[in-house]
């Protein structure tokens, strides 16, 4: 299971993905790097702002029937880019990056980190097996991208 580190290096914040690795003589664990992630960047929730006044949407039902996931999953991260004033980023949607300066970057939105690793997570994450809506809930967490309630329900029952 891989988690995503933070490490300080002369002053600047780095993330990493790692994932815990058994040693069997030692009989403890070590983190191993996967991969390097970019510069991270602490952000603040400056605004409060509401998914469907934001949008201007009249009903959850209607949006989420005639939008794809991915469509609906992009609007909800544009929506915290909003929200955390976070205009000097960039996100190419195709390429599942996030870009400042255009070098990779790793910001902080609520209790997740956006990032090229969970955004590709939420992006391309498919229904299957047990526990699909704690799965999805948590694609959404580690991203760091807050969706209300109704919506969430929605876009469950779209993807079953």
């Amino acid at each position: 299971m891989a988690f995503i580190r933070i490490k300080r290096i002369r002053g600047y914040e780095y993330a990493y993905l790692v994932q815990s690795v058994w040693r069997k003589r030692q009989k403890d664990s070590r983190q191993k790097v996967k991969k390097f992630l970019g510069r991270f960047y602490r952000s603040e929730n400056k605004r409060d702002t509401d998914f469907l006044k934001y949008y201007n949407i009249d009903s959850i039902e209607n949006y989420v029937k005639f939008n794809t996931f991915k469509k609906i999953a992009k609007d909800l991260i544009i929506l915290e880019f909003e929200k955390h004033d976070a205009k000097e980023f960039f996100i190419d949607f195709d390429k599942k990056v996030i870009l400042r300066n255009n070098r990779k970057a790793v910001l902080q939105l609520n209790e997740g980190y956006l990032c090229d690793y969970t955004l590709s997570n939420l992006l391309n994450f498919k229904l299957s097996g047990n526990e699909a809506g704690l799965r999805l809930a948590k694609a959404f967490v580690e991203a760091g991208v807050q969706v209300p309630q109704e919506l969430f329900i929605k876009i469950f029952e779209k993807l079953s």
